[in-house]
């Protein structure tokens, strides 16, 4: 299995949040403990839609963030992916605490569930002739409302680790939508920005939940990562965070 490279440790312990932001300046280390710990106070006894403890989805997506570099900034709004975001004054309240950037990352995330509602209903729709057309469509509505990458790099991360999570324990209609997303959204997305490891990840694992029959067949199998264009991606996010900051 094509596995893309994260930092495997163990995400209840002190030590992983160390390794984790060991590379970032002292500023993004401080920014990212807070919100893990906005993150253990909020998400206590959360689950997410696929099934685990919210605060281990949203832990172990930094954790394949951070193999890809990404600046603190991006590993705290992901910590966030949570948080309510539906009333202007959450919005506000979520800015007053971590900053603008944050909450506009946090919410950028999660104005893409729009695009995957769309999704489902070009599926379900009487014209399936131009269901194409309407997939185009949709990817290009995806890429024009993302005016940071490091929206897309957090959202690819999401994926990544929900498909993870939902090829090994998910029900069978849940594992058909999400790999119908990843299918007609993310894995093109993936690919259209270069990032070939965590695409080739997305269709697998989509494959996988398409015919969980490979799991019984091949439970343990994984595909060591190597280091892939992706790189190319978390670099311009650093440079536009950076940008952001001057």
């Amino acid at each position: 299995m094509v596995k893309v490279r994260e930092i495997t440790r163990d995400t209840a312990s002190a030590e992983w949040l160390e390794v984790l932001t060991a590379r970032l300046p002292q500023t993004e280390r401080e920014l990212v403990v807070r919100a893990d710990l906005w993150a253990q106070e909020h998400y206590a006894g959360s689950l997410h839609p696929a099934g685990a403890r919210w605060i281990e989805h949203v832990r172990a997506t930094v954790g394949i963030l951070g193999a890809l570099r990404v600046d603190g900034e991006a590993i705290a709004a992901t910590l966030l992916l949570g948080a309510p975001m539906a009333t202007r004054a959450q919005r506000e309240a979520l800015a007053a605490h971590f900053g603008p950037a944050i909450a506009a990352l946090t919410e950028g995330v999660a104005s893409m569930a729009q695009i995957q509602v769309l999704r489902g209903r070009v599926d379900s729709g009487p014209r399936q002739a131009d269901r194409s057309a309407q997939l185009e469509s949709l990817r290009k509505m995806l890429m024009a409302m993302v005016q940071d990458v490091r929206v897309v790099l957090i959202k690819l991360a999401d994926q990544v680790q929900l498909l993870r999570q939902l090829a090994a324990t998910g029900d069978a209609q849940a594992r058909q939508n999400a790999a119908g997303d990843i299918m007609d959204l993310f894995a093109p997305l993936a690919n259209r920005l270069g990032m070939w490891q965590i695409k080739w990840e997305l269709e697998d694992l989509a494959f996988r939940c398409l015919d969980p029959d490979r799991l019984t067949q091949h439970p343990g199998a994984r595909c060591a990562a190597t280091p892939g264009p992706g790189a190319m991606a978390a670099s311009e996010a650093r440079r536009s965070s950076t940008a952001s900051r001057a």
